[in-house]
């Protein structure tokens, strides 16, 4: 792996963990059933991509 890809993947990781902040203030909101699953869905999402990340480091 370059050095480049590895700054892109930890500039990934910064903003996966700035989403994940965004998606925790928004949750704090009042939001409806619907929207409250898709914060859910969303943050699910954010982990797997954390997570492929994460192993794109060690590649």
């Amino acid at each position: 792996m370059s050095l480049l890809d590895t700054f892109t993947n930890l500039s990934s990781g910064d903003q996966i963990r700035e989403a994940e902040e965004l998606l925790k203030k928004l949750e704090e909101t009042e939001l409806t059933s619907e929207q409250l699953a898709l914060v859910v869905r969303l943050h699910e999402i954010l982990r797997q991509l954390d997570s492929n990340n994460s192993t794109g480091l060690f590649i």
